[in-house]
């Protein structure tokens, strides 16, 4: 069972790095759309400092999306099955097992 807790713990913890990160590339993407660089420019230039970070398809999709007047950065929510996740439950189980260094 501590085992399957710390997987838990593992994947929230990551989860939210990974959510973080993708923002920040997200207002990296507007700060270039803003310069009036092109979408082929703009996916060089991400790309060179952080590689492997996104596809040219959603450079692609964020300058569309940007060039409609949409500036935010967030995701778009997708139908998708919704994961309840309890907070206080969460709380506990990261406050019980924390992880060894």
């Amino acid at each position: 069972m501590p085992f399957i807790r710390h997987y838990i713990k593992l994947r929230y913890l990551f989860s939210r790095e990974v959510m973080e990160y993708k923002l920040h590339v997200h207002h990296i993407m507007l700060f270039e759309f803003r310069l009036l660089r092109n979408a082929a420019e703009r996916i060089r230039k991400i790309c060179s400092v952080f590689p492997g970070s996104i596809r040219e398809s959603q450079v692609q999709r964020w300058h569309k999306k940007f060039k409609e007047g949409n500036f935010s950065v967030e995701n778009e929510q997708r139908s998708c099955k919704t994961i309840h996740v309890d907070n206080e439950d969460l709380k506990e189980l990261i406050e019980s097992e924390p992880l060894e260094n």
